[in-house]
């Protein structure tokens, strides 16, 4: 009986506590075209709103079911999503607005109340008529999110224009996406800004930037994507504290050097040695920095560059860095050391010296150029440079093939031999000279695009070595014996055979015994 008595209490404890976890302080109505919740302060959040859109005045209050009047202070998440609404008038009783609260519209100005203490991420997107915001002087929000001005047509962005303090435009600059995708070539002023947040300006139609010195940080894309034609660093001399990538990428920026940009070698550097920095512009000839050490991945890839020089001091040249341009030679400086993946990929290069410095070439370096002849410097292993000439499939500028071991080239009816002492010393490091790619007299008719690598030219530095003097492909082989595995196949399957009839010997004896 007590086990009973403690039970039914204990379940009577787990209802009451269920009943009261319900929150009986929010509660749920909807008054004409708004859906509202009363919150826990017995204020209004509108949360959605049914209506045919058009002009649209929010009201400061509702009267709820007990014919109580409340105040709207807050616009919830999605509230006007994508409504039609042409024009909006927001109460000076409104301090917060939530995420994609007017996201889609098609209103053209829009005037925010001092008391907006919250804007949520993406808060006016896509209102892709949006050419007037008015902030009334506000110079400060609390909380701001990323992206809210972002798919707008802000015909000019600063504080003036905006009606704001410096600080609140400060807030709005530094946070990531707020002004991205705006539709028109708004006139940009930066005075007094320090941070710049990542895509805040990207995917626009600036046509001229000038970063003032007052900024130090600048975001991942900040600018990425729109006709900037005109760059200027305001004659910047010291280097910026954070820098993303991709700022400048994807726009039309023709030269790059510090008279034009104005700015020092310092800073030059930094921008070179960041990663996508200026791909995917107009670039046509390169004179790089006397003191650059390193070019940042894919930082002038995809741009329209012939001619390019480097500085002596240049020791890595990373991944992606120069792809897809109009290179047709190049002069590698002595001190280079380290060439990445694809750092020339999709180029017109007809002939690739490698200086003897080079220690590390990653895949593809030299990958969909026309070359015909590679000059190697110095000893250099095999497999250290054929992986930069070979795409997925082993095939050099459309030309050749190399197996996967880089030890032969091989099809499926001929190996050709490229390991021998004309070419390699005892450890298997290729010898200074010039391969190029010659057309094999063999298999043509099952393989017609089937090149070998000739030896045409050398000065090896291995000591009693002496080159072949003509260039005379090496001489196809025919595929390597099988005999041997087929001799051990049979056997297997000569003995398995032996071993299936003993045993269906042995089972007929039991069964006659």
């Amino acid at each position: 009986m007590k086990k009973q008595f403690i039970l039914i209490n204990f379940l009577f404890v787990f209802v009451l506590l269920g009943i009261l976890s319900i929150n009986v302080n929010a509660s749920s109505f909807t008054d004409g075209d708004f859906t509202l919740i009363i919150e826990s302060n017995n204020d209004i959040t509108i949360t959605g709103y049914n209506g045919a859109g058009g002009a649209l005045a929010i009201p400061s209050t509702f009267t709820d079911s007990n014919s109580i009047s409340r105040i709207v202070t807050a616009i919830g998440n999605n509230a006007f999503e994508n409504n039609s609404i042409t024009s909006i008038t927001i109460p000076s009783s409104i301090t917060s607005i939530g995420s994609a609260a007017f996201k889609a519209n098609s209103f053209s100005s829009i005037s925010i109340p001092t008391s907006v203490e919250f804007i949520g991420d993406n808060a006016f997107t896509n209102n892709n008529s949006l050419a007037s915001v008015d902030f009334n002087g506000n110079d400060s929000i609390t909380s701001l999110g990323n992206a809210i001005f972002s798919g707008t047509s802000l015909a000019s962005i600063n504080p003036t224009s905006l009606n704001m303090g410096i600080n609140l435009f400060k807030q709005l600059v530094a946070k990531d996406e707020t002004f991205m995708e705006n539709q028109t070539s708004a006139t940009l002023d930066l005075s007094s800004i320090t941070s710049i947040g990542n895509r805040t300006f990207s995917w626009g139609s600036m046509s001229a930037l000038t970063i003032p010195s007052s900024v130090t940080s600048i975001g991942e894309g900040a600018f990425q994507y729109n006709d900037i034609a005109t760059l200027s660093f305001s004659n910047r001399t010291t280097a910026f504290t954070s820098l993303g990538n991709a700022v400048f990428s994807g726009n039309n920026l023709v030269t790059i050097n510090t008279s034009t940009l104005g700015l020092n070698d310092t800073v030059l550097i930094q921008l070179i040695e960041t990663d996508a920095t200026f791909s995917e512009n107009v670039i046509n000839s390169l004179t790089l920095p006397a003191s650059l050490t390193s070019i940042g991945n894919y930082t002038f890839g995809d741009n329209e560059i012939a001619t390019l020089t480097f500085p002596t001091t240049l020791t890595t040249i990373e991944d992606e860095a120069f792809s897809a341009n109009y290179l047709e030679d190049l002069v590698f400086p002595a001190s280079l050391t380290t060439i990445g993946a694809e750092a020339f990929l999709e180029n017109y290069l007809t002939e690739i010296t490698i200086p003897t410095t080079i220690t590390s070439l990653g895949n593809l370096a030299f990958g969909y150029n026309l070359i015909n002849a590679i000059t190697f410097e110095g000893d250099t292993s095999v497999s250290l440079f054929a992986p930069g000439f070979l795409d997925e499939d082993g095939i050099v500028a459309g030309k050749s093939t190399f197996s996967s071991t880089y030890s032969h080239w091989e099809d499926s009816t001929y190996i050709y031999s490229s390991f021998d002492p004309d070419r390699y010393d005892t450890n298997g490091t290729l010898l200074a000279g010039t391969y190029s790619f010659n057309l094999s007299d063999a298999n043509t008719t099952n393989n017609p695009n089937l090149d070998i690598w000739s030896f045409t030219t050398s000065a090896p530095s291995t000591p009693g070595v002496t080159p072949p003097t003509n260039t005379t492909p090496t001489t196809p082989q025919e595929p390597l014996p099988q005999t041997g595995v087929s001799e051990s196949y049979a056997c297997i399957l000569g003995l398995g055979a032996l071993l299936y009839f003993i045993s269906k010997r042995i089972k007929y004896s039991t069964q006659q015994k």
